[in-house]
């Protein structure tokens, strides 16, 4: 792998962690009871958020390829040289498989983070209380279906979003520029 790729590589997955981190502020807190720990382990299991921290992985891992084949792309571009689009997809994909198995292999602390995170929200009762909430059968099958629907409603929400944001782009641009500001983009003449 080529140090630029690397680097590149690296670069997100910091940004990525970064943006999952808990505030810092909820790790200073005092200790949490272990009866407190282990209800929150219960939730955890219940609302299946190990699947669900996966699923997110997955779609990270997807926006970091494509932004990777798109700088290697630009790169090689700039270089005049060309780009073995079967090469960089298999190397691609194997990175892919790669970090995603360092990734799941790693001891993430999930129920001390959240343990840290939840203290500052919730007291016991109330997670013993989602806890019976989550054990319920309805409850049961959302969270096992969850991962699924989220696969399944992205398309349609990226299609909505896309559409509704180029709409309130264009309302906002007409209405930025009725107030009499210099439109942003100059026409040529």
């Amino acid at each position: 792998m080529t140090s630029k790729l690397r680097s590149l590589a690296l670069a997100g997955c910091l940004v990525a962690s970064s943006a999952l981190a808990p505030p810092a502020a909820a790790e200073e807190e005092g200790q949490p009871s272990d009866a407190y720990r282990a209800e929150v382990a219960k939730f955890l299991d219940l609302a299946n958020i190990a699947q669900l921290f996966d699923e997110v992985m997955l779609q990270m891992w997807a926006t970091q390829k494509a932004a990777i084949e798109e700088l290697v792309r630009r790169n090689a571009a700039a270089e005049g040289e060309t780009v073995d689009e079967e090469r960089l997809s298999q190397r691609l994909s194997r990175l892919g498989e790669l970090f995603l198995a360092e990734f799941r292999k790693a001891e993430l602390p999930l129920v001390d983070l959240y343990t840290a995170l939840y203290t500052d929200h919730f007291t016991l009762e109330e997670i013993k209380y989602l806890n019976w909430v989550y054990s319920r059968p309805t409850m049961k099958k959302f969270n096992r279906l969850q991962p699924q629907i989220m696969q399944e409603s992205g398309p349609a929400l990226g299609a909505w979003g896309a559409r509704v944001g180029e709409q309130a782009m264009t309302r906002a641009l007409e209405r930025l520029e009725a107030e009499g500001a210099a439109p942003l983009i100059e026409q040529p003449s």
